[in-house]
């Protein structure tokens, strides 16, 4: 996997992460009316996962905080949107995941 194949996660904004989600195999758990319904458990971040410029996921959860012991972390009520839905796909974006949670400093 070089370079041009590496994914990015982007925070976007509500507004742009259900522009085109239709596109997108995806849960009801992923959507921005789901996410709006449970808003007041925590901040939501809608993520884009983008590989050479295209949007190849979307997935969308809260921040939560934990204990002092367990700090912040992302919860999510299903898995990533994918237009290419296999597994090696699903693989790369919960990668690229991993990344982002540790830049953003997410326990989980």
């Amino acid at each position: 996997m070089g370079i041009s194949n590496k994914i990015e996660v982007e925070e976007v904004s509500c507004e742009t992460y259900g522009l085109d989600i239709s596109s997108y195999k995806h849960s009801l758990f992923i959507t921005p009316e789901w996410m709006s319904s449970v808003s007041d458990k925590g901040p939501v971040r809608y993520l884009h996962f983008v590989s050479n410029g295209q949007v190849v996921a979307k997935l969308s959860g809260l921040v939560l905080v934990g204990s002092k012991l367990v700090g912040k972390y992302l919860f999510f009520y299903a898995g990533p949107g994918l237009i290419d839905h296999t597994p090696q796909m699903y693989d790369r974006c919960m990668a690229a995941l991993m990344v982002y949670a540790r830049k953003k400093n997410y326990a989980k």
